[in-house]
């Protein structure tokens, strides 16, 4: 799962905890389109090669579906950030953790049964992009096919998604769901980020934070000592992820709005070329 801020408002809080479920949640999308290829099946007694890939399919990449995923991830934080105002970081959350995902999958499948029933056509481009994955061009059409769907399907996502808003990182390892735990090739060829990279900076954010590091420009400025310059666009996304993680004592960490702040003018300097031992002097400004 990408985990990152879609529209303004967002809770990368509640992002995390979609993301700690995001195995469950793919295994709903795929067990709802098996049942409803299984329905179409019968009634026109007709089966084909994709009828026995379907029945095989014990594993499978788990990025050919994850941009379905985040699709009604977001949808279902903007429901609830922006018209219940559960999830703001200004309220307390009343949920437990247990509570919103119980919450976020009754969600999903709701939206999964809304859609199929517009959308014949779903769950046979769901499991064509399971079962023949990326370099196979059968299920690069199917995933195209499907990133089009959910474009119509929520447009107000890409109303108030930000494309300036690098802040996002792909937390879940690049594992298959449902099989053993191995690193494939990446579904998208062009794909933007280096997951690499993206894996070391969490677990070296997280060191930091336990190790006392708990003001943004200490924690920027030992980040990009460690990992270099290229880190700089994800030190916001880590930074809010251990903010909402329940685990973390956060009391004493550099507020929200400081953050955000010294983050903006780290981004600055990086699209300058201004010097990296310009970050600690951000806390003179605090």
């Amino acid at each position: 799962m990408i985990v990152g801020t879609e529209f303004q408002g967002d809770s990368i809080r509640i992002g995390m905890i979609q993301h700690d479920s995001y195995g469950e949640a793919l295994r709903i999308i795929i067990d709802f389109a098996i049942d409803k290829h299984r329905h179409a099946e019968r009634v026109v007694n007709v089966r084909t090669e994709l009828s026995d890939l379907r029945d095989e399919l014990n594993s499978f990449d788990h990025r050919t579906l994850q941009w379905l995923h985040d699709r009604m991830a977001a949808a279902f934080r903007m429901d609830y950030c922006l018209n219940a105002d559960l999830f703001t970081y200004s309220t307390p959350d009343p949920h437990t953790p247990a509570q919103t995902v119980s919450f976020w999958l009754d969600f999903l499948r709701k939206e999964l049964a809304r859609m199929f029933s517009h959308h014949l056509e779903l769950p046979r481009l769901i499991l064509t992009a399971a079962a023949y994955p990326n370099p196979d061009k059968r299920g690069m059409k199917a995933e195209n096919e499907i990133y089009e769907l959910t474009r119509r399907l929520y447009p107000e996502m890409e109303m108030n998604h930000s494309e300036g808003e690098k802040g996002t990182v792909d937390l879940y390892q690049s594992k298959t769901i449902g099989g053993d735990c191995i690193k494939p090739e990446q579904s998208q060829t062009d794909s933007q980020f280096d997951h690499e990279l993206l894996l070391d900076g969490m677990t070296l954010a997280g060191a930091y934070f336990e190790s006392g590091v708990h003001d943004f420009s200490d924690y920027a400025a030992a980040m990009i000592n460690d990992l270099g310059t290229e880190i700089k666009p994800y030190l916001l996304s880590f930074w809010e992820g251990i903010r909402a993680w329940e685990d973390f004592d956060t009391q004493g960490m550099t507020s929200i709005e400081s953050s955000k702040r010294m983050y903006e003018k780290l981004l600055l300097e990086h699209e300058h070329g201004l010097s990296t031992r310009m970050v600690a002097d951000n806390r003179l400004e605090r």
